[in-house]
């Protein structure tokens, strides 16, 4: 998703959120590996895999399944990316709902899923577990982000951050070279 800034913001994990996530599980009564996400656990392939530990085919469907991801996720994506910057400098709620409306084309959304990313560099030992995780928490959250037509103060996301705890170690280890 090189170059379409809703992306980076959530990849990097810049989106302030304070979430717990459900835990994934293997128990899924074979419908894929057990992960929470779907695109993740349409993968099939093992939770308890390290991400660098992958083969290439491998590592280009779960780069693939994070394309899928925040494609499927595009609209919360961007509202959250868009309304975190207005509320920063609030006007009237009237005035900031038209312009988080009209600021929604910043987020160069593709018509159809680009895969996150080729492969994870050499420091990635997160495991499939830990990232479905990650975006577990990353979707609870995108959940609560309200469209621009319903953002109050008091629902808008109010800061950028290091995003959920459970995005740390995943940013810190595999996101280098993946933007």
């Amino acid at each position: 998703m090189r170059g379409n800034k809703w992306w980076a913001v959530l990849s990097a994990g810049a989106l302030s959120v304070a979430c717990g996530g459900t835990a994934s599980n293997d128990a899924d009564n074979g419908n894929g590996n057990g992960a929470v996400t779907r695109e993740l656990r349409a993968t099939g392939l093992p939770l308890g895999s390290a991400l660098r530990d992958l083969d290439a085919a491998s590592q280009a469907t779960v780069c693939k399944a994070l394309g899928d991801f925040s494609f499927r996720l595009k609209a919360p994506i961007c509202d959250a990316f868009v309304e975190s910057g207005i509320i920063l400098n609030p006007s009237t709620l009237d005035q900031d709902r038209r312009v988080c409306a009209e600021s929604l084309d910043v987020c160069h959304m593709p018509s159809e899923p680009v895969p996150a990313c080729a492969a994870f560099p050499d420091s990635c030992a997160v495991t499939l577990a830990e990232l479905d995780q990650c975006y577990s928490d990353i979707e609870g959250w995108l959940g609560n982000v309200p469209t621009c037509e319903n953002m109050t103060y008091e629902t808008a996301p109010h800061s950028v951050g290091p995003g959920p705890s459970s995005c740390l170690r995943y940013n810190a280890a595999c996101r280098q070279g993946l933007e």
